[in-house]
Parts: C-alpha cells; sequence; structure tokens
C-alpha cells in the first residue's frame, strides 16, 4: 500500500551549488525489475515528488532526477537501517534506488537545495 503527501520538510542543512559526475543506477538494495515508488527531483517545489510517503518493508523507491544537481543523503534512519542515501551528484535522467528493509521513519535531503523528503516504512 502507497500513500502519498505534498507536504514538505524543512532540512537544517546548507544549500550549496556544487558540481560534479555520478553513476546513477542501484545501490545494490534495489531489485532491478522496478519500483513499488518513484520519487522525481526537480528544482520546483515540491523538490521530491512526492515529498512524503509510506511503503511498506521489503518496497523498492526509486528517485529520478528531471534536473541537475541533485542528491539523496539520510538524515534520520530507524535503528537497524544502514541506508546512507546517494551523496554524489545527481544528474539529469539519473536514477537512484533502495530496497527498505527496516520498519521506521525515514528523512533525506538534498544537500545541495536544502530541500527534505520523508519515508514511512511499516511492516
Amino acid at each position: 500500500m502507497l500513500q502519498a503527501t505534498g507536504v514538505a520538510a524543512v532540512s537544517a542543512l546548507a544549500g550549496c551549488g556544487g558540481g560534479g559526475g555520478g553513476d546513477g543506477g542501484d545501490d545494490g538494495g534495489g531489485n532491478n525489475g522496478g519500483a513499488d515508488l518513484t520519487i522525481t527531483i526537480s528544482d520546483g517545489d515540491p523538490h521530491y515528488d512526492p515529498s512524503e510517503a509510506t511503503i511498506s518493508v521489503g518496497d523498492t523507491v526509486i528517485w529520478e532526477a528531471e534536473t541537475n544537481q541533485h542528491s539523496v543523503q539520510a538524515q534520520q534512519t530507524p535503528e537497524g537501517s544502514d541506508w546512507t542515501g546517494r551523496s554524489s551528484i545527481m544528474t539529469t535522467g539519473q536514477t537512484y534506488e533502495h530496497t527498505f528493509e527496516v520498519a521506521g521513519e525515514y528523512e533525506y535531503s538534498c544537500f545541495y537545495h536544502n530541500r527534505t523528503g520523508s519515508l514511512t516504512v511499516t511492516e
């Protein structure tokens, strides 16, 4: 079951206009067969769309960059989770995916744009 809302969270990180590359792709946690949820990343509002979502343990999330210079950095994860997100820069068309195996609340941010998103992973 997926539930999404358009409420944005506030991040305490400072924005930065860095440059660089990244290879996109999988962090090793995805099923490579598709996503249970796709989150688009753009320069608009919301930055992450949806900015909040609820998924189930075992679901795969794909973040897809619609514009340049984005990241998906874990800011808060539940105990037992080793998810760190993707800190390298994503460019237009690149994706990052992760399968969530630990229930709880996750917050992540784009270092370059000072924007956040959140996931609730349920049993």
